[in-house]
């Protein structure tokens, strides 16, 4: 992410490339916002909750 920072920040302002890459982190940071929340949520299901799968063995 950081190296990703450092280019976008040396792209010149006003360009289509700016903004395209300033959609592309904020998606980004989105997705990952998600992954981490569906992580946690599947946690709580299991721990605290004691849902799982089947019990086949």
């Amino acid at each position: 992410m950081c190296f990703g920072l450092i280019d976008w920040l040396a792209i010149p302002r006003g360009t289509r490339a700016k903004s395209v890459g300033a959609l592309h982190a904020t998606r980004n940071v989105l997705v990952l916002a998600l992954f981490g929340a569906n992580a946690w949520l599947g946690g709580e299901l299991v721990d605290r909750l004691g849902v799982g799968g089947s019990d086949i063995r």
